[in-house]
């Protein structure tokens, strides 16, 4: 109703986009940090978290003594084929230049549809220059259990590894246990969940039911 009335009676033209996503933020702001608006801009984000998979080119990227840094990258994509290392730092992606500040934009410029093109300039410390790394697009698969497995290889103790909560995360553990106890009898387990950025919350909950007693 609030939302109605300023659009409709306020003294000057408003957005009516731009208001509903000030009011979106404003909610979200009074809740924790991990609960994020996505919007349709963000759809390989999305479909990451819905789907396991995206258009990208198979890096994870952070910020590292305040510069745009390589953290991950995975087998077998085009960064890893060129020679993308972690440690690089990210200085412009296309035309766009990279900073920082704008961390939140970068992850979209260097996502897209499998098949595209996209540009990335980056320092090493070893070299003079600037590099350029001309990749195309693929669909990137990410899987959520990066290693399960017996550790050590003769204990009875499980190490699961544990890199993302998306939509198949819960059945991904599920059926690792259930291999693994078909080897020999589990007496213990490490879920190590380390660099884990989160996803979906019903997923972490499912995965939590599986350890611990109800309540």
């Amino acid at each position: 109703k609030v939302y109605k009335e300023i659009s409709f009676n306020y003294v000057d033209d408003i957005d009516p986009q731009e208001f509903m996503r000030a009011g979106i933020k404003g909610m979200l702001s009074k809740l924790d940090p991990y609960t994020v608006f996505i919007d349709e801009k963000n759809q390989d984000n999305i479909d990451l978290l819905t789907n396991g998979k995206y258009g990208g080119v198979g890096i994870s990227i952070g910020v590292r003594n305040d510069k745009v840094t390589v953290l991950e990258i995975l087998d077998g994509y085009a960064a890893q084929k060129q020679g993308l290392r972690i440690g690089d730092v990210i200085t412009k992606i296309g035309e766009s230049i990279v900073t920082p500040e704008k961390i939140d934009e970068i992850s979209s410029l260097v996502k897209g549809e499998p098949g595209t093109s996209v540009q990335i300039k980056v320092l090493r410390s070893n070299e003079p220059d600037t590099l350029i790394f001309n990749l195309i697009r693929e669909e990137v698969i990410i899987k959520n259990l990066s290693f399960a497995d017996f550790y050590p290889e003769n204990s009875n103790n499980v190490y699961l590894k544990l890199t993302n909560f998306s939509r198949s995360a819960s059945d991904e553990v599920r059926s690792a246990l259930i291999q693994l106890k078909n080897k020999k009898e589990i007496k213990s387990i490490i879920l190590d969940l380390r660099g884990n950025p989160g996803g979906l919350l019903d997923i972490a909950v499912d995965i939590c039911n599986k350890f611990l007693k109800k309540d």
